[in-house]
């Protein structure tokens, strides 16, 4: 019995050795809202609401958004996305530029 309960307590800790290690391979992606680029969630908070699934706006929330923008690839659009977002805020949603409108996002 005493050989049970060591063989169990020792596949317990392999196993949560396992865990523990693959766990830091996933924390980053996972967490990519802490380590994004400051210039992509400046776009990304700017574009976001604007975003009607097609377009120049659309790929600058796309790009604020993926994983492998940097803050280099980011700073380079910066300008053309805020021309973009900032021309469009209130275009064809009745001048409405508040949260809710990410919810008219995926009515159209």
């Amino acid at each position: 019995m005493n050989r049970s309960a060591l063989l169990l307590l020792a596949a317990l800790l392999s196993l949560a050795g396992v865990a523990c290690s693959s766990s830091k391979t996933t924390t980053p992606a996972a967490d990519s809202g802490t380590t994004e680029p400051p210039t992509c969630k400046l776009i990304f908070e700017r574009c976001h609401p604007l975003d009607k699934g097609a377009g120049e706006i659309h790929e600058c929330h796309e790009l604020a958004e993926d994983t492998a923008s940097t803050e280099a690839t980011c700073a380079a659009k910066k300008d053309d996305c805020f021309a973009a977002c900032s021309a469009d805020a209130g275009a064809g949603d009745g001048g409405a530029t508040d949260a809710g409108s990410d919810a008219d996002m995926h009515d159209h």
